[in-house]
């Protein structure tokens, strides 16, 4: 079997998340979304939180061979098992038509714990079958896994500045008993994919699958039929909601009935507002804005968020202003804009904060937009779905 057929884990992960999605990467790889500035900028800070974990687990060896030399990999990760090494980075193993990279193996007498390394602050349930593809490959080839970790960023951890605390930066979740207890799931999932790949191209409708747990590289391939305002953009629809709609082959959301029964009386008014083309204030809004005081604020922030903590004082994943943007409102009705844009090195809040004093100058009333969010409870890390 050539290195081109073989399932990796991240491909076994697409295919546990959607068939159609593993096909598209393993066939049609061209119609891949570009990867945007923003993708490219995580994907260098999990290399960059990768090298931190090999710190973490010092006195190992790195299999430095890349994703497209899996067969030298292979050969030097069992040159590495043959010596004795008691730590090994990156090592490679295949077995039932799987190859997968070991972030970190550790040597413990005569059996080896598997540490999968992620940037997230929770360990969740996808990053188990995520270990559990990695264990069962491992132990294809007769070596024996004692433990199984996901190790994972504490954002409990407050950078001091300087070097990382690498024992504090990181937590490991112990996901030993849900993966043994999906192991024996996983030869006729395995079995499945590669039956699926043997064929046509599946159909699988768009849902949430899309979007979660990760952006689905296929995304505006498969959405491409979509209209101007597509139903998907309706605030919190839920997967059976969807489902309906498209079962009544509407599409957009200028195409649907007002009183259809996907609908929450929410919706129903967003829909209705769209389909108007014309502002409306709803509840008490109108109330509210008539009592600013002038000059009105209208403000705007722009936040990114590190993986890794950059600055003293943060933690990981926190969000950390650089950007605002203020339209003044005077009582005369002129609109005058100010802005300011942090360019430097360092941590940006500090110059932030204080061109933002200095333009509101705590005259007037300030107008902020906050989106309502969905709150989800953080995924504990146990028995996959």
């Amino acid at each position: 079997m050539s290195a081109r057929d073989w399932l990796s884990k991240s491909r076994y992960q697409t295919g546990l998340t959607c068939r159609k999605a593993l096909w598209l990467a393993v066939y049609e790889r061209h119609l891949a979304d570009p990867i945007t500035e923003g993708q490219q900028a995580r994907f260098e800070g999990g290399q960059r939180i990768g090298a931190l974990a090999r710190d973490r687990f010092p006195g190992g060896v790195l299999v430095e061979e890349g994703h497209t030399e899996q067969r030298a990999a292979l050969a030097r990760t069992r040159e590495l098992l043959e010596q004795g090494v008691p730590v090994i980075y990156e090592a490679a193993f295949a077995h039932d038509d799987v190859l997968v990279r070991a972030d970190v193996m550790l040597r413990d007498g005569d059996v080896w714990n598997l540490v999968e390394m992620k940037s997230t602050v929770a360990c969740k349930p996808e990053h188990v079958t995520d270990a559990a593809i990695q264990t069962y490959v491992v132990e294809g080839t007769d070596l024996r896994v004692g433990k199984t970790f996901v190790g994972h960023l504490d954002k409990t951890y407050v950078y001091p500045g300087g070097d990382y605390d690498l024992d504090a930066l990181f937590a490991l979740a112990d996901v030993t008993e849900a993966v043994r207890a999906y192991l024996p799931s996983i030869p006729a999932k395995i079995a499945d994919l590669k039956e699926m790949l043997s064929g046509p191209r599946p159909e699988v409708r768009i849902g949430k699958q899309c979007s979660k747990p990760y952006a689905c590289s296929f995304f505006g391939h498969c959405h491409e039929f979509m209209p101007p305002f597509p139903v998907t953009e309706i605030p919190y629809l839920s997967e059976k909601g969807l489902t309906a709609l498209l079962d009544d082959e509407l599409y957009g959301i200028m195409d649907i009935p007002l009183d259809h029964r996907a609908l929450t009386d929410q919706q129903r008014e967003a829909c209705a507002v769209i389909q108007s083309g014309e502002m409306r204030l709803l509840s008490d809004l109108g109330r509210t804005l008539e009592q600013l005081v002038y000059p009105v604020h209208c403000l705007d922030f722009e936040t990114f968020k590190p993986a890794l903590p950059l600055y003293p004082g943060t933690h990981a994943h926190q969000s950390v202003p650089f950007q605002w943007s203020d339209h003044v409102i005077n009582e005369d009705g002129d609109l005058e804009h100010r802005e300011f844009l942090f360019e430097g090195d360092g941590d940006p809040r500090p110059q932030f904060l204080m061109s933002l004093l200095r333009a509101v100058d705590g005259k007037g009333s300030v107008v902020v937009y906050s989106p309502l969010r969905e709150h989800h409870a953080q995924g504990a890390c146990g028995r996959p779905p």
